[in-house]
């Protein structure tokens, strides 16, 4: 975002490789990746968006962050949400 004037991307394959094989790790590790951006404001740009990698089996932690920076997780049987604890 700080390269695009606070603007993020609609995807994540503008961000390249690096980021291409890391959702791969995560996904190998039994792990779904979700990205979801933000509305578009009245520029058409968008300026949020949240990043939710959920377990494929109970017992895994479930993260979630958004454009504050801060990530959150739950060791419940459910999506982690913005109402969770930060890790330490």
């Amino acid at each position: 975002a700080a390269a695009q004037g606070g603007a993020y991307p609609k995807t994540l394959e503008p961000l390249g490789t690096l980021v291409r094989q890391s959702a791969q790790m995560a996904q190998a590790q039994g792990y779904e990746m979700q990205y979801t951006p933000g509305p578009p404001d009245a520029n058409a740009v968008i300026r949020s968006f949240t990043l939710e990698a959920r377990p494929g089996n109970y017992g895994y932690r479930s993260f979630y962050t958004d454009v504050s920076g801060l990530v959150r997780t739950t060791t419940e049987n459910r999506a982690a949400t913005s109402s969770d604890p930060p890790i330490q």
